[in-house]
């Protein structure tokens, strides 16, 4: 469902036929499948790792939980397919791409924050229903920028194009913290506050390194 969803915000509803997704596939499962192998951010690859071992144990064929344990990854992956369909560059290319910004950048960690029930009453729904948009087309910007770079090794370029920014060490500390909303133990609204202040952050990061 996360994957249909920034797939909307990002494509033509009517270029997502039978046909399309068929094109899409094999790529998709080639970058499933090597996953094992890519190293793309440690602490990524560690948690696929992990989810493989999980289900593996659980019983499951190789195929079925490496399926599974790619499956976090791949709902991410919405941007990647649309870069490659509209300026016609290989589909893994463009996935490993994705996968070094979502390291490098907090893109999941503010997505989570957002989706929290915090934001669930009438008031916030319409600013956090901006906001996702905003992310989605922030993670293509981004990925678009990497692959701009001309260099496969992302994360090397991500770093050398992003950490000059002022913001970047407000970024790199939300990658760390728990931004997720608990009403409960404080404010809802400097919890609010303070995620939009980290999404202006985010936004200005990648604006101003075009």
């Amino acid at each position: 469902m996360h994957f249909a969803e920034e797939l909307l915000r990002l494509c033509d509803v009517h270029k997502l036929n039978s046909k399309w997704i068929e094109r899409q596939q094999k790529g998709l499962r080639q970058f499933r499948n090597s996953m094992g192998a890519l190293g793309i951010g440690g602490a990524e690859n560690s948690r696929y790792l992990e989810l493989l071992k999980s289900a593996s144990q659980a019983g499951l064929s190789s195929d079925d939980a490496s399926h599974l344990a790619a499956m976090p990854e791949l709902t991410q992956m919405a941007p990647a397919v649309h870069i490659s369909e509209t300026k016609q560059l290989p589909l893994t290319h463009c996935l490993k791409a994705t996968q070094a910004s979502m390291y490098l950048l907090p893109f999941h960690k503010l997505e989570s924050s957002l989706r929290s029930a915090a934001w669930a009453d009438s008031e916030a729904h319409s600013l956090r229903r901006e906001w996702l948009h905003r992310l989605t087309l922030l993670k293509e910007r981004a990925t678009g920028q990497l692959l701009s770079m001309k260099s496969e090794a992302f994360i090397e370029s991500g770093n050398k194009l992003w950490s000059k920014h002022k913001h970047w060490p407000d970024l790199q500390e939300t990658l760390q913290s728990e931004l997720v909303i608990e009403s409960e133990k404080r404010s809802s609204e400097a919890e609010r506050l303070h995620l939009i202040l980290s999404l202006t952050h985010l936004e200005s990061v990648i604006d101003e390194s075009e």
